[in-house]
């Protein structure tokens, strides 16, 4: 999780058995199964911010710089 206040690059990708994900040109990649066109998450799963009604759970639980 990144909570700095500042923009950053996301990109994910999902393919030929490997999943992977890059945020500001640092990529972690995996092995994955099943089919190619679907990522299977926990919800709830949020990219670019939370809603308002969270944003005091996610100060609690994380340290903001």
């Amino acid at each position: 999780m990144i909570v700095d206040g500042q923009w950053h690059k996301v990109r994910c990708f999902r393919g030929d058995g490997v999943a992977e994900l890059t945020v500001d040109d640092e990529s972690n990649e995996v092995q994955v199964q099943g089919a190619d066109d679907t990522v299977d998450t926990q919800p709830p799963f949020y990219v670019g911010g939370i809603p308002n009604d969270l944003a005091s759970k996610v100060r609690a639980i994380v340290q903001v710089q």
